[in-house]
């Protein structure tokens, strides 16, 4: 049976090391806080360096080589907002819901059972636990928390995808942002109560303030990229915005204006339309010259 003295080894660090990080794990956090949109404030519950390291080897070494549901987007290697709002292109209407304190609603029991289906010794199992949470729940900042969040949902994936593949509805997750679409908006309106049922039946619970209908009469927004044209696209408002920052940089020499950020804006335009960033590209050199 897979001992603590050899998670200790395979880590790279002593069991004497690995057991005190383990039972003070708490005491490895600091938090501070992020600014959203419209003024509110998240919570972000920060591992030190130590627990930090420890973490990033359980990411690489144990919770990447868990299957997780194949209609999870967010934090998946070869997925993205890209990949998730273009599995509901052609779709009239679209409905996006939000999970209220997703990481959070996610406790040490769950996480505990994600390691005891992998190992047998429930020494190890609540070693690897104590670890990857926070004062009794999965920590919004912690390395490993992305990942387990997929694992740990896993089987509510399941539940909500064989809902909708019953109702006509095609469905997909990115991290605590459920989408669905069809083409009949009753369909949609009648998911809401099911829904709400599956999630409370796993501890989770709709922040019914982000719940957003879309027509296609209308903009059809999903993780922040439009649909509308039949095609993704980041939208009229963030291009123009980026052309600014463009010509403020190029041209009127704005030394307020960051070039990485307009670099990463470039980078994010070329995944989701390559066309529109050769044109930008192209009005880039212009400026230079």
């Amino acid at each position: 049976m897979y001992s603590i003295e050899e998670l200790a080894r395979d880590i790279g660090v002593s069991k004497r090391y690995l057991t005190r990080l383990s039972t003070n794990s708490d005491k490895c956090y600091y938090t501070y806080y992020l600014r959203k949109k419209g003024g509110s404030k998240r919570i972000i519950d920060a591992p030190n360096k130590e627990l930090k390291s420890i973490q990033s080897w359980i990411l690489r070494n144990i919770l990447d080589n868990i299957k997780i549901h194949v209609r999870s987007h967010g934090f998946v290697k070869r997925k993205s907002i890209k990949t998730n709002a273009k599995s509901h292109l052609g779709k009239k209407y679209i409905l996006c819901l939000d999970i209220k304190d997703f990481f959070p609603s996610i406790p040490y029991e769950s996480v505990l059972k994600v390691f005891s289906k992998r190992y047998k010794s429930t020494s190890v199992a609540k070693c690897l636990a104590a670890l990857c949470t926070y004062n009794g729940y999965l920590p919004q900042g912690a390395v490993t928390s992305p990942a387990l969040s997929n694992i740990v949902f896993k089987i509510v994936d399941s539940q909500i995808t064989k809902l909708c593949n019953d109702s006509g509805i095609r469905y997909t997750r990115y991290a605590d942002d459920l989408t669905f679409s069809c083409n009949d908006m009753t369909r949609l309106k009648n998911l809401i109560n099911p829904m709400k049922s599956i999630l409370e039946k796993y501890n989770f619970n709709l922040n019914k303030k982000k719940t957003r209908y879309y027509s296609e009469k209308g903009r059809m927004l999903v993780t922040g990229l439009l649909l509308n044209t039949g095609n993704l696209t980041i939208g009229r408002g963030k291009k123009r915005i980026l052309r600014s920052m463009i010509y403020n940089y190029f041209v009127k020499k704005d030394k307020d204006i960051n070039i990485n950020k307009i670099i990463g804006h470039l980078s994010f335009l070329r995944d989701i339309e390559p066309y529109t960033y050769e044109k930008f590209l192209r009005y880039c050199n212009s400026l230079k010259k």
